[in-house]
């Protein structure tokens, strides 16, 4: 699934910035900034999400570079979902798959 870089921040404590991309329908997913790798905003990556917890080869599309990364479950949110949904906004099988 094709997603565009939305938010880049720099926790307090951490040298490591904590980076957002969102997709079209609206599936968000937030990770760590690889170390090999420095994102700007508005960069399109293309992601599995059916490969969650497990290590994934991720490509930047923008600049043609590829990682690897394991995005965990507790990290896909689906942004359609109101905040007062609970803890757990994570997307049904059809939203994962773009719907």
């Amino acid at each position: 699934m094709k997603m565009t870089i939305v938010q880049l921040s720099q926790p307090v404590l951490s040298s490591v910035r904590a980076v957002q991309a969102v997709s079209g329908n609206g599936v968000a997913i937030a990770f760590p900034e690889p170390s090999e790798i420095e994102f700007r905003l508005s960069e399109v990556i293309d992601v599995d999400l059916d490969q969650l917890g497990l290590n994934q080869r991720i490509v930047n599309l923008t600049t043609g570079k590829a990682f690897t990364l394991n995005i965990a479950k507790s990290d896909v949110h689906d942004m359609r979902l109101p905040g007062g949904h609970g803890s757990n906004r994570f997307p049904d099988p059809e939203r994962l798959r773009g719907g």
